[in-house]
C-alpha cells in the first residue's frame, strides 16, 4: 500500500485564468424563463407556501428546471461551480427575491441549515461582528477578509440582491486544482 497521492484528471480540475477566458459556466435566465419564475412566485405565494417549507412541487418551472438539470450535473460531476445571470433582483421585494432563490434551490434538492442556530437563509451584510474573537459570529456578518474555506453542504448559493458600496467579492477554487 502506498501512500502515494495521484494526479486528479476531472473537469473539476480548473484554474481561475482559464475559467476568465471560458464563459460555458455562465446560465443566463432569459425573458421566458423569468416570467416562469414571476408565475411560479405568484403561484407559490397564492397557495400559502412559504420559506422554508417551500419545496419543488410548490414552485413549479418547467422550462428553466430544464436548465437548472444541466447545471446540477455541472455542479455534481463537472466544474462544480456555475453562475446564473439575468433575475432582475431590481424588481423585486426582498423577501421576493428570496422566495425564487429558494425555489430555484428546492430544485437542486433540499435545504440545511447553515449555522448552529439553525439559520436557512441569511443576508451578507456587516453586523459589525468579529469572527475572530465571537465564536458565534458568521463571517457573512463581518466586513473582514475570510480566508478561503468550505461549507458542510454540497451545495451552496448566493444570490446578489445589490452590489456592495466597496468590497464584498467572492472567490472560489478549485480542490481538486489544489490537491493536484
Amino acid at each position: 500500500m502506498t501512500n502515494e497521492m495521484r494526479k486528479v484528471v476531472h473537469p473539476s480540475v480548473w484554474h481561475g485564468p482559464e475559467m476568465g477566458r471560458r464563459k460555458d459556466w455562465i446560465v443566463r435566465l432569459d425573458g421566458a424563463d423569468c416570467a416562469e419564475l414571476d408565475a411560479a412566485l405568484a403561484q407559490a405565494k397564492a397557495r400559502g407556501a412559504g420559506i422554508p417549507a417551500l419545496a419543488k412541487k410548490d414552485f413549479p418551472i418547467s422550462g428553466v428546471a430544464r436548465k437548472l438539470a444541466g447545471v446540477l450535473a455541472d455542479l455534481e460531476d463537472g466544474r462544480g461551480f456555475a453562475l446564473l445571470r439575468g433575475l432582475p433582483v431590481e424588481r423585486y421585494s426582498k423577501a421576493d427575491a428570496a422566495f425564487i432563490y429558494w425555489g430555484i434551490g428546492a430544485h437542486f434538492g433540499p435545504a440545511f441549515a447553515q449555522n448552529a442556530q439553525g439559520d436557512m437563509l441569511g443576508h451578507v451584510r456587516d453586523l459589525g461582528a468579529d469572527w475572530r474573537s465571537d465564536m458565534k459570529a458568521r463571517g457573512y456578518q463581518t466586513r473582514l477578509r475570510l480566508p478561503f474555506h468550505n461549507d458542510s453542504t454540497d451545495l451552496v448559493g448566493l444570490l446578489c440582491l445589490r452590489s456592495a458600496k466597496s468590497g464584498g467579492s467572492s472567490l472560489i477554487v478549485s480542490s481538486t486544482a489544489v490537491h493536484n
